[in-house]
Formats: C-alpha cells, structure tokens, sequence
C-alpha cells in the first residue's frame, strides 16, 4: 500500500522520503531476519502488482460497456 498509495497524499517530498525508506529498512529487516531469507523479497511486488492489474481489468470492463451501449440502435 505503501508504494501504491503514498503518492496521492498532500504531503511534502521529504515527508514521502521518509516513509518510503522506514519502508524499504522494514521491508529488508522482516525478509532478512526470518525464515524467508532475502531471496524471497519479490513477494512485496505482488499486492502492488494485483491493485494495478485489477484497475485495469475494471478499465478494459468499463470501455466493453461503453462500447457497448454506443452500438445500440438509438430510439426517437
């Protein structure tokens, strides 16, 4: 939510920064200090990843609706 959310909040540069490096230390203690080990640190990617994709598949769902109803016969 970090990466994905942190940039629509009015707040300034330094303050993003700051969050963002809390961040990543947090995110390289928690993997470097269990069981899942550093070699696994690509799982942070998979929420980020499933958010951008479902926007876009509600996206491509609301252009088929669209288009959709641009094809129907117009009634007078």
């Amino acid at each position: 939510m970090v990466l994905t959310q942190l940039h629509g909040l009015p707040v300034g540069i330094w303050t993003k920064r700051t969050i963002y490096g809390a961040f990543l230390v947090s995110v390289l203690a928690v993997y470097a200090l269990t069981e899942r080990g550093l070699g696994r640190i690509y799982e942070v990617t998979y929420i980020p990843l499933i958010e951008f994709g479902l926007v876009g598949a509600i996206y491509l769902i609301f252009l088929l609706i669209l288009w959709t109803i641009s094809r129907l016969p117009v009634k007078t």
